[in-house]
């Protein structure tokens, strides 16, 4: 025969009270892509945007957070996940058969451009341009 179901109280646990995580009061104007300094905080080491649970960020400024880490991303202020990551060897036989195919070799020497660098392309372009006209 069956066990009746108890009806009475449910029984709550004792112990420390728990303290509900504290939201970052954060305005709209904060959440944009041009503010990457600040959209860091909502993004791991890896590049992944982390999740509502661990920024304690509302659903809405979650969203915000997102599109913006997104856009700066497009624009080149952040990177994206695993970029500078190699190929990853998949199970037992090796590498995906996509990587078998020969690829082009990498530039011998790869840098980033600068602000001097763009500055100075410019002076160049300006002087080729002027010696055209005459």
């Amino acid at each position: 025969m069956a066990k009746p179901r108890a009806r009475g109280r449910i029984k709550k646990k004792l112990g420390a009270p728990t303290q509900r995580k504290r939201r970052p009061q954060m305005s709209p104007e904060d959440i944009d892509w041009k503010n990457f300094p600040s959209l860091r905080r909502f993004v791991s080491e890896r590049g992944k945007i982390r999740s509502r649970r661990i920024t304690g960020l509302s659903r809405r400024q979650q969203n915000l957070v997102a599109k913006a880490v997104k856009r700066a991303r497009q624009m080149g202020l952040l990177a994206y996940p695993d970029q500078d990551r190699g190929m990853r060897v998949t199970g037992p036989s090796g590498p995906p058969p996509s990587a078998s195919r020969p690829t082009e070799a990498p530039p011998a020497e790869a840098t980033e451009t600068t602000a001097v660098d763009v500055a100075e392309f410019v002076d160049v372009v300006e002087t080729v341009e002027e010696q055209a006209e005459v």
